[in-house]
């Protein structure tokens, strides 16, 4: 079974997508949650990536697009997941000119932390919030740090 991403039921806003067909999400998944047969065994993050940018364009319950977390191998054993935010940033000419639109953006794909349960909803609600936390500076924020295991983790 699948606990909490916060240490507490109550604070869930995760909603887990189980396979590729579904079309309703809850707001978010109930916990625990029992087993299940993924239909994403074998997805890639870029696979699951390329699910959400052509899938998942607009939220919908507690999915929200660009960003995903994966429950792996590794999950039931350290109490950690992937998250996974979409980037792209600004060109320089943007930047020069304040010209802020979408033919001045380049992506640079997803970028991916393993972090622990209990930091999730906070990490991925800040991920989806506010897009200053979705680029690179952000995960090199002070006082973060990953640990000899990968594992990233913000102060506090």
């Amino acid at each position: 079974m699948v606990k909490s991403a916060g240490g507490d039921e109550r604070q869930n806003s995760i909603s887990l997508v189980r396979n590729p067909d579904q079309r309703l999400f809850d707001d978010p998944t109930p916990v625990p949650v029992e087993p299940f047969h993924s239909g994403f065994l074998g997805y890639s993050i870029e696979d699951l990536g390329n699910y959400v940018n052509t899938h998942l364009l607009k939220p919908q319950g507690g999915v929200t697009p660009g960003t995903f977390a994966v429950l792996d191998e590794r999950s039931m054993d350290d109490d950690t997941l992937v998250v996974a935010r979409w980037t792209e940033r600004f060109t320089d000419y943007a930047l020069d000119h304040s010209e802020f639109t979408d033919e001045h953006k380049t992506f640079e794909g997803w970028k991916v932390r393993r972090i622990n349960f209990h930091q999730a909803n906070p990490i991925i609600g800040m991920l989806t919030i506010d897009e200053r936390f979705a680029d690179e500076s952000w995960w090199n924020a002070e006082g973060a740090v990953v640990n000899e295991a990968g594992v990233f983790s913000l102060p506090g």
